[in-house]
């Protein structure tokens, strides 16, 4: 486990951001909203998986998950 690391808090924001992809889809069906959903989902599965195995997520996996929620929320608006 990192002390030194909020991946816990990541854990949760990954979960929120499914929420609201799965929010989008229901919200717009249109193919390249579910293409841009499914790729987003598949994207931070692979995050939470290796931050859950590794109790500890880096600078970067942060970053690019912020960048990822504020993609999320310019589509749901």
């Amino acid at each position: 486990m990192c002390d030194a690391c909020a991946w816990e808090s990541s854990l949760e924001q990954i979960g929120q951001a499914k929420e609201s992809l799965d929010d989008l889809r229901s919200s717009r069906s249109s193919d390249r909203v579910l293409d841009y959903a499914d790729s987003v989902e598949e994207r931070i599965d692979d995050f939470a998986a290796w931050i859950e195995e590794n109790e500890h997520v880096t600078a970067r996996q942060e970053e690019a998950l912020q960048n990822i929620i504020a993609g999320i929320e310019r589509w749901t608006g």
